[in-house]
């Protein structure tokens, strides 16, 4: 059975995970824009935490997913945070926002 979406926003206890990148990976070439290279550090986190980022943005103020992004690789120490996850993320917050 398909998961909903209140079910994949879930958090996730194995979450922050921090990997190592490989080539193979869904988010390689957009985390290599980042800077990340094979081997560095990309890590995976609950949408919360990227939201809870979103909602400290000052009202009026842009911030880009590369932002969040780099604010959440640096909190977890890595290099990079993949913005797959990103996309989807930001995406269900705007959507949900606007409803």
């Amino acid at each position: 059975m398909k998961k909903t979406w209140q079910e994949k926003w879930k958090d996730r206890t194995s979450f922050p995970e921090v990997l190592r990148l490989e080539k193979g990976f869904p988010c390689y070439k957009a985390v290599q824009k980042m800077g990340a290279e094979v081997g560095d550090g990309v890590v995976l986190v609950n949408p919360s935490e990227a939201v809870t980022i979103m909602e400290r943005a000052t009202r009026g103020k842009l911030i880009t997913t590369a932002e969040v992004s780099r604010q959440i690789a640096k909190n977890h120490d890595a290099k990079a945070y993949c913005f797959l996850t990103a996309g989807v993320i930001f995406g269900s917050s705007v959507c949900s926002e606007a409803v």
